[in-house]
Formats: C-alpha cells, structure tokens, sequence
C-alpha cells in the first residue's frame, strides 16, 4: 500500500470522529520519523543523538538509584516544582 493509499484511509477514519481542525490536520514529527528509522536493524542513524545501548553503565545507574532510594525514600519519587529539585540543584551546581 502506497503512502497517499494509507494517508487517504487514515483520513477517512479522522473523518468518522469528531476531532479539532488542529488534531485532524497533525503532522508526525521529524523527530519521531528520524528515532522511527533507528529502531530499524543494520541502521546506525547519527541524526538521532541515540548513544549506543551497550555502554550504558546500567549498575552504576542501578547503585545510584539505590541510593537515592534508600536515603530519600518515596520522596525521591514525588513530582516537585517545575523549577526542580532544589537539594539537586545545588548538589550540580556545586559538583560542575
């Protein structure tokens, strides 16, 4: 199935709900598409900005969240002002 063929079907389901004139005329972002192209196999996409999976440092991460965990409790899971944490602010300001 061509693109126009799944954009003219997809637009006749948009047609049978009663959605804005916004939401009926949204675009896929460049940023989705370009993300989309690197989940494909054999692709290595730069545009992305995706850093290789294999040199996360998964149990650093997992130390460091348990620490936070066990010295913080729930709250280190609570929301918090937009403005941010601000114990973690000043833990980054004062580390850079």
């Amino acid at each position: 199935m061509s693109n126009s063929n799944i954009l003219q079907k997809s637009e006749l389901l948009v047609d049978r709900w009663r959605f804005s004139d916004r939401a009926r005329t949204l675009q896929s972002s460049i940023i989705r598409e370009i993300l989309k192209d690197s989940s494909k196999p054999n692709v290595i996409n730069f545009a992305g900005g995706l850093p290789a999976p294999e040199l996360f440092p998964i149990e650093d991460i997992r130390s460091a969240c348990m620490r936070v965990l066990d010295k913080y409790g729930p709250d280190s899971l609570q929301y918090s002002l937009t403005t941010g944490v601000q114990l973690l602010k000043k833990f980054i300001a004062k580390r850079i």
